[in-house]
């Protein structure tokens, strides 16, 4: 599932998602999980570009890449309704279990959520990544400072 971690600067927020991506990298193979980094932080997360199960690692001023990954992730999530809807699966774990050809999982991590509504992201993105990805293999691993910079919705 998702997941939100809250903490003051320089309590481990960033060591978090680098644990969480190093243990998934680890226990999953490139055919199975990719992952996307959005580190508006302290660009901590660089060294976490070189894994193969990366995609791609956008900054806070790569808002190029940024419109680039909310059309990829909007058309992702279309398909695999599609495909799950053929397939008469209820979710991604069921699909997989009786498809032929499975779905990659992708988590989208965002570190240092707190400067979203700065940069003028849509967080109706991420809400609605939030209530639909889980049950299409898409998921979503956010750190922020404060719990009141996250939209109710989204941590719901």
């Amino acid at each position: 599932g998702h997941v939100i971690f809250f903490a003051s600067p320089g309590y481990g927020k960033t060591v978090f998602l680098s644990t969480l991506l190093l243990g998934l990298c680890a226990r999953n193979s490139v055919r199975n999980l990719n992952a996307y980094i959005l580190d508006f932080g302290n660009s901590a997360l660089l060294p976490m570009k070189a894994l193969p199960h990366v995609a791609d690692y956008i900054t806070y001023d790569d808002t190029e890449k940024q419109a680039k990954l909310w059309r990829l992730l909007a058309g992702e999530m279309r398909e695999r309704k599609q495909l799950m809807s053929a397939a008469m699966a209820q979710n991604f774990e069921i699909y997989n279990q009786t498809a032929g050809e499975k779905l990659k999982a992708i988590l989208v991590m965002i570190d240092n959520y707190d400067v979203v509504k700065e940069l003028g992201i849509d967080e109706g993105f991420f809400v609605q990544l939030a209530r639909d990805g889980a049950n299409l293999g898409i998921y979503l691993a956010i750190t922020a400072s404060r719990s009141n910079v996250v939209k109710y919705a989204l941590m719901n």
